[in-house]
C-alpha cells in the first residue's frame, strides 16, 4: 500500500502560547516523540510544519493560513503517496498499531476516520489522495471546520472509545502536565 504518515505541526498554539512541537519531554522535543512513536518498517514518516523546526528535516507548510487543513494539503502537494495517515503533534500517544489499523481499513478512493461519541474525530485519520480537490476547494473557500469537511468526503469509520489513550490530545497546559505524568516525564 502506498501510504505515508504525516505529523502536523502548526505554528504557536493559541491556548498555550508556545509551539507544541518544541515542548520537551526528558529533553526530547515533542515532534521527535511523535515521530518515534510512528516510525516503523512499513511507512515513511514526514513532519509538516508552519515554521522550520531545529533538528528536523520538515516540509514547510505551503499555505498562509495556519490550519491543519493547510498541513494536509501540503503533504499531498509535496509527496507522492496515495494515502496519508495524519497525526497532529499534540497527540503523542498515537502509536504504530493505530496507524496500521487505519491502513487495514483503507479502500481505494475512501478516507478512514475514527468515530467516537456519535461523531467523526478529525485525528488521527487516513485520507486518500482522491479527496485533494475537495480539500483544496474547502481551503480556498476559507472553510477549515475539519469535522464538517471530513464528513462530506467518501469515508468509512472505525468505532473507538473516547477513553482510548491513543486519542489523548494536548490542548492546554493541564493536558501537557497529564501527558508528562503518563509518560513519566521522560522519553525513550
Amino acid at each position: 500500500m502506498d501510504l505515508g504518515v504525516a505529523i502536523l505541526c502548526g505554528d504557536e498554539s493559541r491556548r498555550m502560547g508556545v509551539r507544541k512541537a518544541l515542548l520537551k519531554v526528558g529533553g526530547v522535543p515533542l515532534w521527535q516523540v511523535v515521530s518515534d512513536q510512528l516510525t516503523g518498517p512499513s511507512y515513511p514518516v514526514c513532519v509538516v510544519s508552519k515554521l522550520p523546526i531545529p533538528g528536523c528535516q520538515c516540509i514547510l507548510d505551503k499555505y498562509e493560513v495556519d490550519s491543519p487543513l493547510s498541513g494536509i494539503l501540503t503533504a499531498f502537494a509535496s509527496l507522492p503517496h496515495q494515502r496519508f495517515v495524519f497525526v497532529p503533534v499534540d497527540m503523542p500517544l498515537v502509536g504504530l498499531s493505530l496507524v496500521e489499523e487505519l491502513a487495514r481499513a483503507a479502500q481505494e478512493g475512501v478516507s478512514v476516520f475514527l468515530h467516537c461519541l456519535g461523531s467523526i474525530q478529525p485525528f488521527p485519520c487516513l485520507i486518500d489522495r482522491s479527496a485533494f480537490p475537495d480539500l483544496l476547494r474547502y481551503h480556498q473557500e476559507g472553510n477549515f471546520r475539519l469535522t464538517k469537511i471530513f464528513t462530506s468526503l467518501p469515508h468509512i469509520t472505525i468505532g473507538k472509545s473516547c477513553e482510548d489513550r491513543a486519542l489523548f490530545n494536548i490542548n492546554t497546559w493541564d493536558d501537557w502536565h497529564r501527558f508528562l505524568c503518563i509518560s513519566g516525564g521522560t522519553w525513550g
